[in-house]
């Protein structure tokens, strides 16, 4: 090898010792926030004026969310009527209820696994509900009937029956 080839290699591997330390955090950092990203998800209220029954018009987008425990949902838009509560009934126990009322945004941290049915106190009447798995969690027989005995709406009932099915897929 000449002269000129051995102090290239020499330089390259030089190089590459250096900024090992800096490629190696660089990979943390994106990471970190892939691993941010991840475990922070944001649900919309929306209300669908191109839908012509109340049982279409009034959403959470999504309305069905896997996350891992100890990941954070942001809620949009729970002012007006729009509200996110815990559904009384189909929740996991022990774990913190949610109640927001008047919120441009507001962040809920889910610890516990299980299925959690989220409702909006105005609109879940009219099937604005929503589903979170969390952990891996699967709908079970006792889940469907505990939605049957819930004091909601029939429209309710079948749109946390309809996301238990997606959920399932």
């Amino acid at each position: 090898m000449s002269r000129h080839h051995q102090l290239t290699a020499f330089i390259a591997r030089g190089l590459i010792a250096a900024l090992k330390p800096a490629l190696a955090l660089s990979m943390c950092a994106v990471a970190g926030y892939a691993m941010a990203a991840m475990s922070h998800r944001t649900v919309d209220q929306i209300t669908n004026f191109s839908v012509s029954s109340a049982s279409g018009m009034f959403q959470f987008a999504p309305n069905l969310v896997r996350i891992e425990p100890g990941e954070t949902l942001t809620f949009l838009n729970s002012r007006g009527a729009h509200t996110v509560k815990s559904q009384k009934g189909f929740w996991p126990e022990g774990a913190p209820e949610v109640d927001i009322t008047g919120q441009l945004e507001a962040d809920v941290v889910f610890d516990t696994p299980g299925l959690y049915g989220v409702t909006c106190r105005r609109h879940g009447k009219y099937g604005m509900v929503m589903l979170v798995a969390v952990g891996d969690v699967e709908p079970t027989q006792e889940d469907y009937e505990k939605i049957s005995k819930l004091k909601a709406s029939k429209s309710a009932k079948d749109g946390y029956q309809r996301l238990m099915w997606e959920l399932h897929k």
